[in-house]
């Protein structure tokens, strides 16, 4: 993605008005993180956001989103604004903005099922705003949702893992698979533009944008969406579409083809932004992520008490022989 691209990527969505305060109350499943560890917790919550474009009759790279709530047959994603909403080129030059209708976006779970996304929240509002949205899809299966941490609790130096639908080794659109990098919180940057001030170590790479952050314990304290490059600018890793250049941005926005050398630096927007943004209050104790128990086994399989050990009848050690 060239720079002109990530600039108006970055803007398309900036002047969304009718902005709603969302409250989410985790309803989901939640387990123990014991049972499987921060990479299962990832896998079972984590979510593949496809793009297939109507008028030219082909996916786009798409990107990635983590569950956040649910209720009743609602799931609630929660990903970066610029991954579900694509500008409208018209309306910009209106200087309006809104979400190009030709495009398809699509929810892919963990297990593999496919949903329409239903709605869309827009929780940016202005250019310097953060890059954040959700959507909802709903489903009868029961998926896990993760548990939200706080962000403003994370001290440099923090084992994190990022986690989504990277475009590697050829895999493309639908074709991307859930990939797990970790790395370390490398610093926080204050002056991060839209958002994106939770600087880290973590490989990532287009697809990416929209993933959770998580911390050592399986908590989401970030969702990534920015790659740090050598040239003074960033790149979005989502999708590439050429848009005409708007403004200057620190960057490299996970959504399109990469342009420039990456220096390895990753960014995330912590997850206390999106608490603010809906009004709510952070977490304040150690709750721990879970996840769905396993299907009940069926009849006929159920597990049984193991035989009983016997110790051999044989000595275990064979004087003057070779055992």
């Amino acid at each position: 993605m060239n720079r002109g691209l990530l600039n108006q990527i970055l803007v398309k969505n900036y002047m969304v008005s009718g902005f709603t305060l969302l409250v989410f109350m985790a309803t989901g499943v939640q387990v123990c993180l014991a049972a499987g560890g921060v990479e299962e917790i990832a896998e079972k919550t984590t979510v593949k956001i496809n793009i297939f474009d109507n008028q030219k009759g082909e996916e786009a790279d798409g990107g990635s989103g983590v569950i956040i709530n649910k209720s009743g047959r609602i799931y609630t994603v929660l990903t970066a604004n610029h991954v579900v909403c694509d500008l409208d080129e018209i309306a910009l030059a209106r200087k309006r903005v809104a979400c190009e209708t030709g495009l398809k976006y699509t929810i892919q779970t963990s297990t593999g099922k496919e949903y329409p996304i239903k709605d869309r929240q827009v929780l940016q509002k202005g250019p310097s705003d953060p890059d954040l949205a959700t959507v909802t899809f709903e489903s009868g299966e029961n998926y896990a949702v993760a548990v939200l941490g706080n962000s403003g609790q994370v001290k440099l130096g923090t084992d994190v893992i990022v986690a989504g639908f990277p475009a590697i080794f050829g895999n493309k659109g639908k074709n991307r698979t859930f990939t797990i990098t970790p790395g370390k919180l490398a610093t926080l940057n204050p002056k991060g533009q839209m958002g994106y001030s939770l600087v880290y170590s973590a490989a990532t790479y287009i697809g990416n944008s929209g993933g959770p952050v998580f911390d050592g314990s399986g908590r989401v304290i970030g969702i990534h969406g920015l790659a740090d490059i050598d040239q003074d600018s960033g790149e979005s890793e989502t999708r590439g579409r050429k848009r005409p250049r708007i403004s200057e941005i620190i960057g490299q926005r996970e959504t399109g083809a990469s342009s420039g050398r990456k220096t390895g630096f990753n960014a995330g927007i912590p997850i206390n932004t999106f608490f603010s943004l809906t009004g709510q209050q952070p977490p304040t104790s150690a709750v721990q992520p879970v996840l769905p128990p396993p299907p009940p086994v069926a009849p006929g399989d159920s597990p049984r008490r193991p035989t009983r050990y016997k110790p051999p009848s044989v000595p275990a050690v064979c004087p003057g022989t070779v055992c």
